[in-house]
């Protein structure tokens, strides 16, 4: 039974178990019942329960950070920041079901709330500030304050939505992944700038109306100037502004540090691993063994049933099945000497064996090795599947090799497989078998048929009829017709002796045999034949464990170059997951830079100034640094999770920067010195820049820090976001007002020119 693509899984299960509960209700005999032993429901509920529990914890957590910048004394603008949330996921479920596509994993999991909401956040803050300093009236300064940031929230969302674009361009299986991700954050983001323009200025204004009611004990508001600020925002503001005043009057050495950093980073990212995607912890192991090519099926019956009560001896399995050879419908080609098994694990926290899957799968596989002659490949439903969609290859990552003949393609193999077990890593190493399958051959022997007046094709018919069948007549029940096949019993023919007696009738009526005119003999013969792109091919494949994918396949393609010479004719290429991560990489490579350059040109249509746009874009590398250092401070590997992290990164950094440098320029319209425009204007974006850059970091940080199923996929994503928002906010509030003046020069007072 096959799910048909674009059903929702979760509703074609619920009615199968319905129709299964039917059948064994009134469609089996007493006694017989079905019992499914693999259903996917458990693993949606599973990571469902995952992403429910990071999405509660990261809104509480944003709602936390916005009580604490704003003070206790506005709590009620922090909830009318909060409301943005469901508001705006409200809004991007009905467009996603308008499209059709259902809410998944990767696309709820990585869900940032800090980055749908900052929008509001910025007109809130901005609304605070401005009756805090001004005195103003609600409605004036509800009015003057939405209009003051309305044109940089509305050009930073476009960048950040313009920097979302290289995740539609994905293909295959990256692209089925990360697009209703990237669906489900621009459809978010558009619905919290809506809301953050219309609603909330609505909102706030009636909450800043209830506490000055409050406070001033009648309906009158109180506009007294000065600061109303957190206790946080205060401590942050008297650190803010001398340290501000120390890397202003030591620009060069800022400047000078900052490079360093990027140095640094950049050298990081060089010895960063890497890997396609990180592995999805299915709750079961598919173990996939390989027995003798000769084996006999009841061997194999044998060998596979104390491979699955060895498996069954480990605490942490509940249940196993197996499959011997091929499936009834056909799919595969597996013979005897093949058999599957899939292995139901108890929940993580109940293993006592081991603590990871990896180190699971190698426990198993030494008491497996008990039994000699077994080739072991231990991986995951859903992932074999995957795989062997991929690449046509039951493993993590394989190794084609193309050629005319049979047996130098599978002398290269086993030599490429020799070459791969002694590399770090390489794990379940094993190539396939294009030979070695016993077969009876017959040849014929043309003289003795000819002398004895025959012809090839009598002889052939002979064997068919006898081994094979031939249709005699057709039987008649009613309507239908059926052929009448006539063989020999095959208990006649079990043997080669009984084969060589089989009757041969002469030209002339001699009574022959077929040994008399053909050669019978058992000879190895071809197991499979494997054609791709109009050639013979045979692979190799391996597992990757305890290492990233980008470093062993570096590593393995140097050695394979160097120990397994290709004769003229002959090619070798790698695919599974590294094919994956290689072709998401090239189309990235070529997608970023025009996303950054169509990035460039927003910015200067806003500043209409290159110079600004290049110093906000400096913002990018800068978070990249972070994202960079935070990878292998979480023991996570370069993957296309963590560079779909860094798109998204690059978006809310740039945003940052736009609000600071729209800010400083502004106060140079008003006529205020460079320098003075500068500190003031830092100063006043120091706490929206803390607040979004903090709710973006604090929203995803159940996520870094899960260890729940599904998490794994998610993980790399949130710790980019995290570490990078570090270093590209310390760039907004320190580097970039040092460059700012740099870019514009010592003009002394007066508005900006150009």
């Amino acid at each position: 039974m096959l799910l048909r693509k674009g059903e929702n899984a979760l509703d074609v299960l619920g009615k199968v178990r319905q129709k299964v509960q039917e059948i064994n209700r009134t469609g089996l005999p007493q006694g017989v019942r079905i019992v499914p032993h693999y259903d996917r429901t458990e693993l949606i509920h599973r990571t469902l329960d995952t992403v429910r529990k990071n999405m509660a914890e990261g809104i509480g957590l944003v709602l936390v950070v916005l009580v604490a910048f704003l003070g206790v004394r506005h709590a009620r603008s922090a909830l009318v920041v909060a409301a943005v949330v469901p508001l705006s996921l409200l809004g991007a479920f009905l467009l996603l079901d308008l499209r059709g596509i259902p809410a998944n994993l990767i696309s709820m999991g990585a869900i940032d709330f800090g980055i749908i909401v900052d929008a509001a956040v910025v007109v809130v803050e901005n609304f605070l500030r401005m009756r805090s300093e001004r005195g103003l009236a609600v409605r004036p300064a509800i009015i003057e304050s939405t209009a003051q940031v309305g044109k940089p929230i509305l050009f930073s969302k476009v960048i950040l939505i313009t920097a979302f674009l290289p995740l539609y361009t994905l293909q295959r299986v990256e692209g089925k992944i990360f697009r209703p991700m990237a669906l489900t954050l621009t459809f978010a983001l558009i619905w919290g700038t809506v809301f953050a323009l219309t609603i909330v200025p609505v909102l706030e204004s009636l909450a800043a109306g209830k506490e000055d009611r409050r406070d001033a004990g009648g309906p009158a508001p109180i506009t007294r100037p000065g600061r109303d600020e957190s206790r946080l925002v205060t401590a942050l503001r008297r650190a803010y502004s001398p340290a501000l005043a120390w890397v202003l009057a030591r620009g060069k050495w800022t400047v000078s540090f900052a490079g360093a950093v990027l140095l640094a980073g950049t050298a990081v990212a060089l010895t960063l691993g890497s890997e396609f995607l990180p592995k999805l912890d299915e709750g079961a192991l598919w173990i996939r063994a390989s027995l003798p090519g000769a084996i006999s099926p009841s061997e194999a019956a044998r060998l596979t049933r104390q491979i699955r009560k060895t498996l069954a001896s480990f605490p942490e399995v509940r249940t196993v099945v197996s499959q011997l050879g091929r499936p009834d419908d056909g799919t595969d080609v597996n013979g005897f000497d093949t058999a599957e098994f899939y292995a139901d694990l108890a929940p993580r926290e109940e293993w006592k064996t081991a603590r990871t899957r990896d180190a699971l799968s190698d426990a198993f596989n030494r008491e497996l090795a008990r039994i000699p002659g077994i080739e072991f490949n231990f991986s995951q439903v859903i992932e074999d599947n995957v795989n062997e969609a991929v690449s046509g290859i039951k493993g993590e990552l394989g190794i084609k090799i193309y050629g005319d003949d049979p047996a130098v393609l599978q002398e290269l193999a086993e030599k490429v497989a020799s070459v791969l077990q002694g590399i770090a890593g390489a794990a379940d190493v094993s190539a396939e078998r294009l030979s070695g399958q016993p077969q009876i051959q017959i040849a014929m022997d043309r003289e003795a048929i000819g002398r004895y007046g025959l012809s090839v094709s009598d002889v052939e018919t002979v064997i068919e009829t006898a081994i094979g069948g031939a249709v005699a007549t057709q039987v008649l029940e009613g309507e239908k017709t059926f052929d009448l096949v006539v063989r020999m019993n095959p208990g006649a023919v079990s043997d080669l002796d009984a084969i060589r007696a089989i009757p041969v009738p002469g030209g002339s009526g001699e009574k022959l045999t077929l040994g008399s005119v053909a050669s019978v003999k058992i000879a190895p013969g071809s197991a499979r034949v494997y054609r791709e792109e109009n050639s013979r091919r045979i692979a190799v494949r391996l597992s990757v464990r305890g290492r990233d994918l980008g470093s062993l396949v570096s590593e393995a393609r140097s050695r394979v170059s160097a120990g397994v010479p290709l004769p003229a004719g002959y090619r070798l290429e790698w695919t599974g997951s590294f094919e994956n991560q290689q072709r998401a990489i090239r189309r990235l490579a070529v997608v970023l830079p025009l996303t950054l350059g169509v990035i460039f040109f927003l910015l200067f249509a806003a500043f209409d100034s290159a110079r600004l746009a290049l110093l906000i874009l400096l913002n990018v590398p800068f978070a990249a640094v972070g994202g960079i250092l935070a990878l292998p401070a979480a023991g996570l590997a370069l993957s296309v999770s963590a560079l779909v992290g860094f798109i998204a990164l690059f978006g809310v950094s740039v945003q940052n920067g736009v609000l600071l440098v729209e800010r400083i320029r502004e106060l140079r319209r008003r006529g205020g010195e460079l320098d003075v425009a500068i500190r003031d204007g830092a100063a006043s974006r120091m706490r929206p820049v803390l607040m979004t850059a903090c709710m973006a970091a604090f929203g995803l940080l159940p996520a870094a820090l899960s260890k729940g199923v599904g998490a794994e996929t998610q993980r790399p994503f949130a710790v980019v976001i995290i570490g990078g928002l570090a270093t590209a906010t310390l760039l907004t509030l320190f580097v970039l007002p040092v460059l700012y003046g740099l870019f514009e020069g010592r003009q002394g007072t007066g508005p900006e020119a150009g």
